[in-house]
Order: C-alpha cells, then sequence, then structure tokens
C-alpha cells in the first residue's frame, strides 16, 4: 500500500478520499476541473468552459485549437448544448451553495462567449 498514492489509505491507515478527490503525496486533493470548497469537490465552471472543452477552443485571439476559437464558435456551440450547459449551471449552483454553507444563490446565464 502507497500512502501518498492510495485513495483509500491516503497519508494515513483508513484515511480515506471523497468523492472527486484524488490522493497524490499523502493528502486528497480534488481532480482536475474541481475547486475544494469546504467538504465537497464542486465543478464551478460556466457556459463558455463547457463548450472551449466539449468542443475544443481556444479562447478568442488564441489559435491552435483543433475546434477554432470561442468568437467565431461560442454562440453556436451554445445554442446547440443549451441543455448540458442549463445542467452544468444547476451542478455550480449546488457547489456555491456548499461554499456559501447552504444559502441560496442565483445564476444569471451571460453571454459570456463575447470576449
Amino acid at each position: 500500500m502507497d500512502l501518498g498514492a492510495d485513495n483509500t489509505n491516503c497519508g494515513k491507515c483508513a484515511s480515506q478520499c471523497l468523492s472527486g478527490e484524488v490522493c497524490s503525496s499523502g493528502r486528497c486533493q480534488c481532480l482536475s476541473g474541481l475547486t475544494n470548497c469546504a467538504t465537497a469537490c464542486v465543478e464551478l465552471a460556466g457556459a463558455a468552459n463547457h463548450v472551449k472543452s466539449a468542443h475544443q477552443l481556444c479562447d478568442c485571439n488564441v489559435s491552435g485549437c483543433s475546434g477554432g476559437d470561442l468568437c467565431t464558435y461560442g454562440a453556436q456551440y451554445i445554442t446547440q448544448d443549451w441543455a448540458a450547459i442549463v445542467a452544468s449551471y444547476a451542478s455550480n449552483s449546488k457547489g456555491y451553495s456548499a461554499c456559501l454553507g447552504g444559502r441560496p444563490i442565483i445564476f444569471e446565464m451571460e453571454p459570456d462567449w463575447y470576449q
């Protein structure tokens, strides 16, 4: 057993990492793309991040991504992927709510593809 990398024995015996965490150097850390928020690792990304990841888009004025850039294709993909983006915002609101001690929050979906 490697206490530095074992998710069920992270740093010491019977010290288990939570869902969304991985044991690295004996400490439970959030997986890539998740943010540590009190007692959970949560996704806090928005619509632009969703389409950039799903369609391999770069930020505006950045080249080299196989899908092109967000300014050229962002609106098209946000329209196409609206159901997944709404689900992402719902997940994000739960994550932010956990960060704020369970208080309710409201997300405004902005046209964040205009960068």
